[in-house]
């Protein structure tokens, strides 16, 4: 690269580049935008500067194209392999009627829309489905069986969720289970790899010091009650983080004028001593 000499490839080595690259494009996002493929194609040149192609503005564009258009490529390959991912936006190229606007993941979703396990069918999986809606009727749950039926099931479910579209009363009646605090920690962690508690706390706690400056300036019956809260945490002489973190919680349904007895629970509570005193405080519950 020194004499500004660039290697000369030849089709079938570009290829086998382009195809590796979409291969790991398609690895984080089956439908990348363009900034993505600039950011692939810069990075590419990057690593390789012999790759660089002489003439072109940026010394990428050429690979950027060939990479948009390969990505294409791979998807339609993928779609007549029978990828659920890619197949369910099948047509909207040939000339037909699309009923729906293309399906793409969100950036967090790694199982968009899986294939059926190995050994599972569709009749199969029902089947598993209504043991749950059956078992879901008992006063006492076969968590075991919940838990391993849902695993095995998570296809069909994102299949029918992402085809269809269904209202919410439908998917309550067919997957009753899926809105069961255990279940609802475990879907996230199916779609996206992440621990649903974890990621919520982590991007809380990042955002407690804004929403209490919200608080204290927001004005009206609102506000007040606000208000309250706050002096609640800044009268404890023991203020810990979860203090911040449990008034943001305990506020948040108020400043989205929802009822907070739907979201929270309080108490009261009693301490008795050996001396016949006593300390009464308020305990707050969340409800997930």
């Amino acid at each position: 690269m020194r004499d500004q000499t660039y290697l000369q490839l030849s089709g079938e080595l570009k290829h086998e580049i382009l195809e590796k690259l979409s291969e790991t494009i398609y690895s984080y996002k089956a439908y990348p935008d363009k900034e993505d493929f600039e950011a692939v194609a810069t990075a590419l040149i990057q690593k390789h500067p012999c790759l660089t192609q002489p003439g072109s503005s940026k010394g990428w564009n050429g690979w950027y194209d060939s990479l948009r258009w390969k990505m294409g490529n791979y998807r339609s390959k993928l779609r007549r392999a029978g990828c659920l991912e890619v197949s369910i936006n099948g047509g909207k190229r040939r000339g037909l009627q699309p009923e729906r606007n293309t399906k793409r993941p969100k950036r967090f979703e790694i199982n968009f829309l899986p294939n059926f396990p190995d050994g599972e069918d569709e009749a199969s999986m029902e089947s598993k489905r209504k043991e749950m809606v059956e078992d879901m009727k008992k006063s006492r749950l076969n968590a075991a069986l919940i838990a391993r039926n849902m695993n095995s099931t998570f296809a069909l479910r994102r299949k029918e969720l992402i085809e269809k579209e269904p209202a919410v009363k439908n998917t309550v009646e067919r997957w009753p289970a899926l809105f069961t605090q255990s279940q609802i920690l475990a879907e996230f962690s199916r779609i996206s790899g992440k621990n649903l508690q974890t990621e919520f706390f982590q991007e809380l706690d990042r955002f407690t010091p804004r929403f209490i400056d919200i608080f204290r300036a927001k004005g009206g019956d609102i506000g007040s009650k606000l208000k309250k809260i706050l002096q609640q945490i800044e009268n404890d002489r023991n203020r810990t983080f979860n203090a911040g973190r449990t008034a943001v919680l305990h506020g948040l349904p108020l400043l989205l004028g929802e009822d907070p007895s739907d979201f929270y629970k309080t108490c009261f509570v009693s301490i008795f001593f050996s001396d016949d005193s006593y300390l009464t405080g308020k305990l707050f519950f969340k409800q997930f």
